[in-house]
């Protein structure tokens, strides 16, 4: 259980909550600014992994695993954004992608 906790903290998380994109808690960018963007890389998003690589120590037996990444969001994250997102993760060297879906709030 203390090995899955210090996993789970070793790992970066992105969530698409409604119009923002987060990185661990903190608005990285929005949804639209991050589908306007040319190609697949949203950059404020690489920039900010790039600094959270940064900040991670990986142990050199743990390199060959590459940099862990959860995205989180709801199911009716377009095909398109959810790409971006797992094109610029790669492209930051996070190489091992997690996905998690939200639920959304019921409407009462």
């Amino acid at each position: 259980l203390a090995e899955h906790a210090r996993l789970m903290a070793a790992r970066v998380i992105i969530v698409v909550a409604g119009q923002d994109i987060l990185v661990d808690g903190r608005k990285i960018t929005t949804v639209n600014e991050a589908l306007a963007t040319a190609g697949d890389e949203i950059a404020p998003l690489k920039a900010e992994l790039a600094l959270h690589a940064s900040k991670k120590v990986v142990r050199e037996e743990n390199k060959a695993q590459g940099r862990a990444v959860t995205i989180m969001g709801d199911r009716d994250i377009p095909y398109a954004l959810l790409r971006k997102v797992m094109a610029t993760a790669a492209r930051a060297d996070f190489s091992d992608v997690s996905f998690a879906v939200t639920k959304k709030d019921a409407k009462a």
